[in-house]
């Protein structure tokens, strides 16, 4: 996954957002977790005996550390189910049906949707044919 190489590359130990900004339903919700037995755990783990001196938030705003984000959208993820749905491969075709759209894979894989979203990389970059 990107997000994780390049968190890793630089080194990244907080993000740059406040708390509040999660991928949660609730403002604080990133506060909540960390305040769990499950996320303690997963701290001791990464953090062994300086896992009680590792900050779950540091200032300015309140900015959360990468271990505890991460926790909290792997939780997301498979509570929602979304791995079951989540194909990787590159999309060479997204046609209007009547009901929505068929989208086919570089695979040959089609997929049916009733809503498509281009959601580009920073690399990728978006090829509208000249009609």
């Amino acid at each position: 996954m990107r997000w994780r190489r390049y968190t890793g590359n630089t080194g990244m130990t907080h993000l740059r957002s406040p708390q509040v900004h999660n991928l949660g339903l609730k403002a604080l919700e990133l506060e909540e977790l960390a305040a769990t037995e499950e996320y303690k755990a997963i701290k001791r783990r990464l953090h062994g005996d300086e896992a009680s001196t590792s900050p779950d938030f540091i200032d300015p705003y309140e900015r959360p550390s990468l271990a505890l984000f991460e926790h909290h959208a792997t939780r997301l993820i498979e509570s929602a189910g979304l791995m079951r749905n989540w194909r990787q491969g590159a999309a060479r075709s997204i046609e209007r049906r009547l009901t929505g759209f068929e989208v086919t894979l570089d695979s040959g894989e089609r997929l049916s949707a009733r809503n498509v979203v281009l959601a580009l990389g920073a690399a990728d970059q978006l090829h509208l044919p000249e009609w």
